[in-house]
Formats: C-alpha cells, sequence, structure tokens
C-alpha cells in the first residue's frame, strides 16, 4: 500500500514518527472510541441511592425463615395438646408475616395483638395481628429499604466529568496527537515539492530499479542521474538537506510538546477523576447502609419491611384456637411468643457485586484506572521518542555540518551538503553500489559551463 511506502529520503526513525506512531495513536483513539459501548465499561448516569433498593423473596438462597411459637398452656393440656398449639401458632403467624389471613387457610387459630398489662376486650375483630408487607408485581413479598437522600450533587458533577472524559475527551485527544505527528512530514513534503531542490526519493528510486541492467547501461544511469542531481544542487547546495534538518527539528518540537501535554494535563486529569470516583463510590454508602438494615432483618426473614422489625421480632401475641377434646370442641386463648428458628433464620446477603451475569462489569474507578494506565503507556512511548528523535537531529547535524562528505575522483574539494544527504540516504536505503556509483560520479566535478565526460567513454 502506497501509505505505508516508506520514502527513500528519509531514514527509520523518520518512517517510525509519521506512519507507525500515528498509526498506533489513531488505533488507540478508535479503541477509546468504541470502548464505552462495551457494557463492562459504562459508568452509571445516576447514583444508586437515589432509588430504593428492593430485596424480592426470589433473591434469597433459602424460603421464607420460619418462626416457632412458645406458648403458655394450661396444665391440663398433654404433651401433644402442646406441640399441636405451637404448631398451629406457628402457622398461623408465619403466614400473617407473609401477608396472609390464617383465616383463609383454615388453620383456626388467630392472633391478637393486645397489650400485655390490659384486659381482654370482648371484642377483638379491630385487635387482628397484621403487618406491613409490601407486595411486588408478581404478588411475592420483598424487603423494600428506602435509603436516605444522599447530597449527590457534587458525585453527578464528577461522574459527569468522568464520562465526558472517557467519552469525547480521550479519543479526541489521541487523534490529535496522531495529527500532530504527522504534520512534520506533511511540512516537508510540501516545502520539499515547492522548492525545486533535488528530489532524492525520485533518483535513489530511478537507481534501485536499474539493479536488473548490464554493468554499461547502470554505469550510464547513475552519471545521468548525477549530472541531473548535480545541475539542481549548483542553483542551491543546502536546500534540500536544510529542509530534511528543518524535518527533524519539527519532529523533536512535536513529540515534546505532546509529552509536555500528555504529562500535564491528560495524565493527572485521568488520576484525579479516578481518586474521585474511587472517594465517592456511589454503591459503597448505599450498599453499607442496606446491609446495615438487613442485619436488623435476620431473624425476620425478607418479608417484613424494615421499619417493622422491632415490632415482630420476639414478639408475645395472644392465640386463640379451638382444641378438640374427644367429642367437644374448645377455644383457648394463649399468650405465645414467636422466634425465629435459628436452622432456617437466612438473611438476604447484599453484595457489593453484579448479578451473576454481569460479574464483569468494573466499577467507574476501575474504567477510569484503565484510561490511567493508557495515558501511563503514552507517556512512556512519547518520552522514549523524544529520546529517540533529539539523538537523530543531533547525528544528522554532525554528518551535513561538521562532517561534510570529501570528493573521491577529480579533487579533495568537499561535496555540496545536498549531495552529502543523498550520499548517506543512498548508503541507507539503495545499498553500497549505488552509493559508490554516486561517490565516483564525473558530475560533481564539471564547473559552470563545461559538459560532463560520460563514464562509457
Amino acid at each position: 500500500m502506497g501509505i505505508f511506502r516508506r520514502s527513500l529520503a528519509e531514514d527509520k526513525i523518520d518512517y517510525y514518527n509519521h506512519t507507525w506512531s500515528v498509526l498506533f495513536l489513531l488505533v488507540l483513539a478508535t479503541v477509546t472510541w468504541l470502548l464505552p459501548l462495551s457494557p463492562n465499561h459504562q459508568l452509571q448516569s445516576q447514583p444508586v441511592s437515589v432509588s430504593p433498593i428492593v430485596i424480592p423473596q426470589a433473591a434469597s438462597t433459602k424460603p421464607v425463615p420460619r418462626f416457632k411459637a412458645t406458648c403458655w398452656c394450661p396444665n391440663e393440656f398433654t404433651a401433644s395438646m402442646v406441640a399441636y398449639t405451637q404448631a398451629t401458632c406457628s402457622g398461623a403467624y408465619n403466614l400473617a408475616l407473609q401477608g396472609i389471613d390464617p383465616e383463609d387457610k383454615n388453620i383456626g387459630a388467630i392472633l391478637y395483638s393486645i397489650p400485655y398489662n390490659a384486659p381482654l376486650p370482648n371484642d377483638r375483630g379491630s385487635l387482628k395481628f397484621k403487618v406491613n408487607v409490601s407486595k411486588s408485581n408478581f404478588q411475592k413479598p420483598h424487603v423494600k429499604v428506602h435509603v436516605p437522600q444522599l447530597e449527590d450533587s457534587e458525585q453527578r458533577e464528577k461522574s459527569d466529568n468522568a464520562r465526558y472524559f472517557i467519552y469525547t475527551k480521550a479519543p479526541l485527544a489521541l487523534f490529535l496527537l496522531a495529527v500532530c505527528l504527522k504534520i512534520p512530514h506533511l511540512v516537508w513534503t510540501l516545502l520539499s515539492t515547492l522548492s525545486g531542490g533535488i528530489n532524492i526519493d525520485q533518483t535513489l528510486t530511478s537507481a534501485k530499479a536499474g539493479t536488473g541492467l548490464s554493468y554499461d547501461s547502470r554505469s550510464q544511469l547513475h552519471n545521468e542521474l548525477a549530472g541531473a542531481t548535480a545541475e539542481k544542487v549548483r542553483r542551491c547546495s543546502w536546500t534540500a538537506s536544510s529542509l530534511y534538518l528543518l524535518l527533524k527539528i519539527l519532529m523533536c518540537v512535536a513529540v515534546i510538546a505532546e509529552l509536555l501535554v500528555v504529562h500535564k494535563s491528560f495524565l493527572p486529569q485521568a488520576q484525579s477523576l479516578e481518586d474521585d470516583l474511587k472517594q465517592d463510590d456511589f454503591n459503597a454508602g448505599v450498599f453499607e447502609f442496606v446491609n446495615k438494615t438487613l442485619n436488623a432483618l435476620e431473624n425476620t426473614g425478607n418479608d417484613i419491611s424494615a421499619e417493622d422489625h422491632m415490632q415482630h421480632s420476639d414478639r408475645l401475641l395472644y392465640c386463640d384456637l379451638p382444641i378438640r377434646i374427644l367429642t367437644n370442641v374448645q377455644r383457648f386463648t394463649l399468650q405465645c411468643i414467636f422466634q425465629a428458628e435459628k436452622e432456617a433464620a437466612q438473611k438476604p446477603e447484599l453484595q457489593n457485586t453484579a448479578p451473576k451475569e454481569n460479574r464483569d462489569i468494573q466499577t467507574p474507578d476501575e474504567v477510569m484506572k484503565t484510561y490511567v494506565t493508557l495515558f501511563l503507556i503514552i507517556q512512556t512511548y512519547l518520552a522514549v521518542l523524544t529520546v529517540v528523535n533529539v539523538s537523530s537531529f543531533i547525528v544528522w547535524l554532525l554528518k551535513l555540518v561538521a562532517r561534510p562528505c570529501r570528493r573521491t575522483v577529480t579533487s579533495d574539494r568537499d561535496l555540496p551538503v545536498d549531495v552529502c544527504l543523498l550520499l548517506h540516504m543512498a548508503e541507507e536505503n539503495a545499498g553500497p553500489e549505488t552509493v559508490k556509483a554516486f561517490s565516483q560520479s564525473r558530475a560533481w566535478g564539471k564547473d559552470e559551463g563545461r559538459e560532463s565526460i560520460p563514464l562509457n567513454e
């Protein structure tokens, strides 16, 4: 592909700068642009604390906790009558806790909530025991915990800043870094075309194309290329080399500027957003509050609202039930205390984790940590690229200025700087045969107004 073709008028470092480095940054820009679309890397638009937490019964790993009744029975009760009384009152209490009227199930026992020191009234209908049980759409009991409204304006602002950084600023920044890294090469190409100096890339490409020719034809080709180059060098011997050194300077400036921008702006901002999201975790306070509330429901199960817990834990009620003794049916009103069975009491755990199918979803601070790592990698890469570019500029400055090329054919005068650049590029990109042919060409020795002497004469 032409876009990845390496020009013969540049060295490998230039190619890495304006091609592979640009491609690397563009790939990162594309990835960061698409990354927010992943379900594992999304920030919540609002804190969870603004909505009540509902824990359905289906979320529990065990059935609704059952309660056992301990009743004070008359002395005439046999062991079987005591067992029957406690089982019947326990069943009535457990049904009542689920919002079911025990009379609808023909259990026979009726529970009354009467103060301990108050006399038994004749009309007990208004004193029947009832609990405040919420029903879901599927008519399943659940715990509905209303979390206190938290101050979330600052949290929402931090979340909006993080989303803006992730969705817009990071991809755009990487794209602009790639563009800025390509600009020096575009400027150098444009100025080289407009300046009218020697075309090193075309000259070396033509020289390499003649590799399969015979020796005489190849020598004639090299001599003609050298002659055409010499004509342009006589008009200005510093054009190509000056532009190439300008390319090196612009590349150093671009890389250093990008390194400073990443180090002073993008990386600190990503780290600051990560710290903010880590300190103000939207879910941490909510889960802590709900877990404390559920700890209070340990002895009551997951079908009683939180505000009724203290009224139903170890509650003393009156249980009115009929007992058949031979052919007679007698009703007894007994005092019973209800306690959760230890083996069945299972509090619903609310973990600070996602559901089973979403366990891989990252928290907001983990998402931002990914971007911190990304900009650390880019900063390291640009630092290495800065060292390489500055070193390359110094090396080429020494090659073209401090150590000029010597003529090898007709005299010991120094060759023009552009010719030195041509020979160095030929040495790196075209091979030693082309370097030898150009360095020994008679075209460099002809004076103005004299014709060059072809090598085949």
